[in-house]
């Protein structure tokens, strides 16, 4: 019942990336908001207590997407990891003023490496399952990509706020005062 909570907000994100999302925004600006929850899963609460959150997520979103299964929960891995050795180094969460342009600046880094490398990964398996030379095309920063970033930014805010908050076990006292009565 401790993770109840959690396990309904990553959910609800996976529902609303993979459905709702589509309706609102045209294809290339679809805001990956998974991608931010799993940054701030990683700049939270660290790589290694939510490994299983991230795969999941990583999963569901596959699944979602019908891309080859693992292939986005491999790249969420290693960039939850990555993002966690920087973390390390420089502290991000403990900045008050630079939080907010640091995790930003980490969230729009992450979707460019996210996007980049599921192109390459996309190349390589049309490649082994056609056995034909598949060139991808190229990730192309402009208006689409610009607002793209900007909106999984916006939803990295909504997600860390709401990281915060199951942090402080808010939601585990607002299920208990809901059941007592």
């Amino acid at each position: 019942m401790k993770n109840f909570p959690f396990f309904i907000f990553t959910s609800i994100l996976v529902i609303l990336q993979l459905s709702v999302l589509g309706a609102f925004f045209s294809p290339l600006r679809i805001p990956n908001i998974i991608l931010a929850f799993v940054v701030c899963l990683a700049i939270r609460k660290g790589f290694e207590n939510h490994l299983g959150w991230i795969i999941l997520a990583g999963i569901l979103f596959d699944i979602g997407t019908s891309r080859l299964l693992g292939s986005s929960a491999l790249l969420f891995v290693l960039l939850a990891f990555g993002i966690d050795k920087l973390n390390a180094v420089s502290n991000i969460q403990s900045r008050r003023l630079l939080f907010y342009p640091s995790f930003a600046l980490v969230i729009a880094i992450s979707l460019f490496l996210f996007d980049w490398a599921g192109i390459g990964l996309w190349s390589v398996e049309k490649y082994f399952l056609s056995a034909k030379v598949v060139l991808a095309a190229p990730l192309r920063l402009n208006a689409d990509f610009f607002w793209k970033t900007t909106f999984t930014v916006l939803g990295g805010y909504v997600a860390h706020y709401f990281l915060k908050k199951f942090q402080t076990n808010d939601s585990q006292k607002l299920f208990q005062q809901k059941a007592a009565g």
